[in-house]
């Protein structure tokens, strides 16, 4: 029978048989110590000594868990030793429930290795190394009488070939009776979900209930502010109106001014005639008439300051009752516990706050700056499940609106905006083209342009698999071309890939050669930024116009002429940046956000630590007055339920200003005119919903 070869169970970096086998995603074998010394922390990647693919990580302890055990080279390594230990002892007894016979002496029984293959699963023979040596003899533990024995792989005890078959019912019942216990908690649990299924219609019907009445009763209650409001605008109006007629002498004036001009006349004449004396006479007394009267409602209508009392406060949550949840069981029995639905959001203010301090290199503005991370400012949000010593503020948050929503025929991991268009592209190059009435009016839903498939091996997302290994990394819009970045799903590195607005190929393949996964067009400067997480940095691009002179090498060379724009420290690991037209907001993994001048590269703001418990900070957007949109992942979450939460955090005081959540989130872009636009996944398809201040 083959033995086991020595190399197949020697590591490749410590030369020794393997200890704790374990296997990369490229396949390849090495000890748990031996490869875990090898993973870059500074950077999250692991090069496979073997291969030299590099695997990206976001910490050491996703590629710890990442690390999967090879029971099966542990298992050789186990057997190779046994062997190497029977074949080095020359002699060997083995006494059970008693001694042996004098005949079975140490020169007569030797055990031999355990070769690949075996007569059964789980009882592993010993058969003689050759025909001269002597039989392993011995007492079988189970029918205690002397016979030829086998060693037993699964308990390691020895058997005769007698009881193998008895020995083998007894581990097969063993492992039924445990699959049977598995089998009930399975069916168990099956039980409970369907019926939890069952009353899981019935709260969404619920929910749907609930929700109808607050829509109806906040309109109710917007009518009756508005109404009130209106109400009070009339009484001023009426007041307003009054106090203007009352004041009114313009007719008293004219007259008074009238009858003096004439009278002066009158009486400077030499010719006074009696029947003028008499009309003036009338006059005055007309005159007279009409200032008593005047007078009289003056004094009935005496003048008032108008006074607005300050209003009640009134706590905005009762307005619509008390949201609460009632805990059922899977049969819909209710208990008495119930627990508040919490409706607000705790904002901590940490009061200790030093300045970054940063290191200028160079004097001009092309030179590129380090930027120091030291202590920051710290803004925390929490919901109200960690208890903090410092003091904290209750404050409740607006919520965005929704403006409109789209469906788009595939999941949609890229959304941009050019002109009046809006372009919409999954991961390996399916893309819908929108358009909007005026490029400044985005809150009034797009119309279908056209459908355009980017690459010619195109696989949609949610197709079957095929040969296409690459995907989409980066996609992103210049004011002469499209810019997309692919790359294979196992490599850093990747290729340029430039197209029409309308979607035709420009330039295909133009390597890039450099580990940079992020790409962010600014059209102000004419540049590409784009993120290095090796080198801590961001880098920037000058790119061309295109025109008939420009060959394939002028485009390569464009692409591959880069300057080092900012670089970080080394616990400043960039993942994501966004930019608006004067500053740049750069999100690294341990969701700390620095918001930067564009021109002059010094920091504006900083960001620490926001979070809510089990969310993580996955995701920026960045508004024109630099406030920041958040994107909080929920770790472990429910399809059904919200795992995204999105707050708008004010550039003045750091605090969350407006919210909302989503379920499944991809894309996401803050507009020029402040709409945040988001692409969820429904199933195989997506959908784009505009979400605007309420």
């Amino acid at each position: 029978m083959s033995r086991i070869s020595e190399n197949l169970i020697i590591c490749s970096l410590c030369k020794k048989y393997f200890t704790d086998a374990r296997q990369v995603f490229c396949g390849h074998p090495f000890c748990y110590a031996c490869i875990s010394n090898k993973f870059n922390d500074d950077n999250q990647i692991l090069v496979c000594p073997t291969c030299n693919k590099a695997h990206q990580f976001q910490s050491r302890q996703q590629f710890q868990s990442s690390l999967m055990v090879d029971g099966f080279l542990n298992k050789l390594v186990k057997q190779f030793l046994k062997n190497k230990s029977r074949r080095s002892s020359q002699s060997s007894t083995i006494i059970i429930n008693g001694p042996l016979s004098a005949s079975c002496t140490t020169s007569a029984c030797s055990t031999p290795s355990i070769s690949l293959k075996s007569s059964s699963p789980s009882i592993v023979s010993i058969q003689p190394q050759a025909t001269t040596a002597a039989r392993l003899v011995a007492r079988c533990s189970s029918c205690q009488l002397r016979a030829e024995l086998t060693v037993c792989d699964h308990c390691e005890t020895v058997i005769c070939s007698k009881c193998i078959e008895q020995h083998q019912n007894i581990i097969n019942s063993d492992v039924k009776e445990k699959w049977k216990s598995c089998q009930d908690k399975y069916h168990d649990i099956n039980e409970k979900s369907k019926r939890y299924d069952i009353q899981q219609t019935s709260i969404e019907a619920e929910f749907n209930s609930i929700r109808k009445f607050i829509e109806q009763h906040g309109i109710h209650l917007i009518q009756s502010v508005e109404n009130q409001r209106d109400t009070y605008l009339e009484m001023i109006n009426d007041y307003a109106d009054k106090y203007s007629s009352n004041s009114q002498q313009d007719d008293v004036k004219n007259e008074y001014e009238s009858i003096d001009k004439r009278l002066r006349k009158l009486l400077s004449s030499e010719n006074m005639d009696a029947n003028d004396v008499e009309d003036f006479m009338l006059e005055i007394q007309h005159l007279e008439s009409k200032i008593e009267e005047k007078n009289e409602v003056m004094k009935l209508n005496p003048l008032k300051f108008p006074v607005l009392a300050p209003p009640e406060s009134i706590k905005i949550s009762q307005l619509f009752g008390k949201l609460m949840y009632k805990c059922v069981d899977e049969n819909g029995i209710e208990h008495e516990q119930k627990k508040e639905m919490k409706s607000q959001v705790n904002i901590e203010n940490e009061m200790t706050r030093k300045q970054p301090q940063y290191n200028d290199k160079g004097d001009s503005d092309d030179d590129y700056i380090i930027v120091n991370k030291n202590d920051v400012h710290v803004k925390r949000l929490t919901d109200g499940r960690k208890e903090k010593t410092t003091s904290t503020t209750l404050t409740t948050i607006k919520q965005k609106h929704m403006a409109w929503s789209i469906e788009y025929n595939s999941i949609p991991h890229f959304l941009q905006i050019w002109s009046t268009q809006l372009y919409i592209v999954d991961k390996y190059g399916y893309m819908e083209i929108k358009s909007f009435d005026k490029s400044n009016d985005l809150q009034k839903c797009p119309q279908h342009v056209k459908t355009v498939r980017l690459f010619d091996n195109f696989k949609q997302t949610g197709e079957g698999e095929t040969n296409d290994e690459t995907i989409i990394d980066s996609f992103t819009i210049h004011k002469y071309y499209i810019i997309v970045f692919k790359r294979l799903k196992q490599e850093l590195k990747g290729k340029i890939h430039l197209f029409k607005h309308n979607g035709q190929c420009l330039k295909a393949c133009i390597a890039h050669d450099f580990p940079s996964r992020e790409f962010t067009i600014d059209n102000d400067l004419n540049c590409l930024f784009t993120i290095d997480q090796r080198q801590c940095s961001i880098y920037r691009t000058d790119l061309l116009a295109p025109n008939d002179q420009l060959n394939d090498i002028d485009y390569i060379n464009a692409f591959n002429n880069r300057s080092k724009y900012i670089e970080f420290r080394k616990d400043f690991v960039p993942l994501h940046m966004v930019i608006n037209q004067k500053s740049i907001a750069v999100l690294d993994k341990h969701q700390h956000v620095q918001v930067l001048d564009k021109k002059t590269k010094t920091p504006i703001f900083e960001f620490s630590d926001c979070f809510i418990e089990s969310h993580y900070l996955w995701n920026i957007g960045l508004f024109n007055d630099n406030s920041l949109l958040l994107k909080l992942d929920e770790v472990n979450s429910i399809k059904t339920i919200p795992k995204h939460k999105f707050f708008q955090l004010s550039s003045i005081n750091k605090q969350p200003i407006q919210q909302f959540e989503e379920v499944d989130a991809f894309g996401l872009i803050v507009t020029l005119t402040n709409e945040i636009l988001i692409g969820i996944r429904a199933n195989s398809k997506g959908i784009i919903k505009c979400y605007i201040e309420y």
